[in-house]
């Protein structure tokens, strides 16, 4: 039997197995889609295609276009340890885009699956500014 069913069926049983790798990644696979759901939100609500959430070079790009940076960031953000910084900054740009504060941006930088999808799904979710 394939890991998910052995999952699912001792969930089905009552007795799930947290423990497992399986359920690790099964859980981590939920909230990567959960994150990328909420970042096609997200360029929706900026007026890009929601479609490029899910492209992975592309959600970067059209990032960059949100927060209005220049593209030449991306070849920036395949150096190591510098895309930490620049990622950071992005963040800043983006939260400042939605009319957040830096701590949110904070958020978005270090807990992107919590503050995308409040970005995209909270009550402020129309605060885009186009300026």
């Amino acid at each position: 039997m394939t890991a998910p069913l052995l999952l699912l069926q001792s969930i089905a049983e009552g007795t799930p197995d947290v423990s497992t790798p399986q359920s690790v990644i099964m859980t981590l696979a939920v909230l990567v889609v959960f994150t990328l759901v909420a970042l096609a939100r997200v360029f929706q609500m900026a007026g890009q295609p929601a479609w490029a959430a899910f492209v992975p070079v592309i959600n970067t790009l059209v990032l960059l276009r949100i927060s209005r940076l220049s593209l030449w960031w991306a070849v920036l953000l395949a150096v190591p340890v510098i895309n930490i910084f620049l990622m950071l900054a992005v963040s800043v740009a983006v939260a400042r885009r939605f009319r957040h504060s830096s701590a949110f941006a904070a958020g978005l930088w270090l807990l992107p699956f919590v503050f995308y999808p409040v970005l995209a799904f909270g009550e402020q979710r129309s605060r885009y500014c186009e300026a």
